[in-house]
């Protein structure tokens, strides 16, 4: 324990979901203007992290992604996925960067697995997101707050 509060190893992915899915075939009229090929700018990603209201002992990490492959498809997709610990999350643990950087660190890799399978199944080009510097991205945001 730190300041009576848990330690970050006591807390744990539990379990992930999809929550919206919206999958695109592109018809390759629409992009003959453009010739590129491979993942746009590569993805649009927006993080937020909020508490279970129903589990308090639980918090959730939203992955809400745009990605388009100008060849292919595109894909808008709402990505939870679930931590849980043996006490209740306070707004501060929310807020941590444990919740902010680490939290979403764990869960990237679920997401870009099953964004590759899918695109893979659905007779598309696997779309291979990159790796995530997750604490950069707190850094920034916390710069911009500032």
């Amino acid at each position: 324990m730190r300041n009576g509060r848990l330690t970050y190893m006591q807390f744990k992915l539990a379990h992930t979901e999809v929550l919206y899915l919206q999958f695109e075939k592109i018809n390759h009229s629409e992009v003959e203007a453009d010739k590129g090929g491979g993942l746009d700018d590569p993805y649009k990603l927006k993080l937020s992290v909020f508490p279970d209201s129903k589990h308090p002992d639980m918090f959730g990490v939203l992955f809400d992604i745009e990605l388009t492959h100008q060849d292919s498809f595109k894909i808008k997709l709402h990505y939870l996925a679930w931590f849980d610990g043996p006490k209740p999350f306070l707004q501060e643990d929310i807020e941590s960067p444990f919740a902010l950087i680490n939290a979403p660190a764990i869960a990237f890799p679920y997401l870009r697995s099953f964004i590759s399978l899918l695109t893979l199944n659905a007779g598309c080009p696997p779309a291979f997101l990159p790796p995530i510097n997750f604490l950069k991205m707190y850094e920034e945001a916390k710069s911009e707050k500032q």
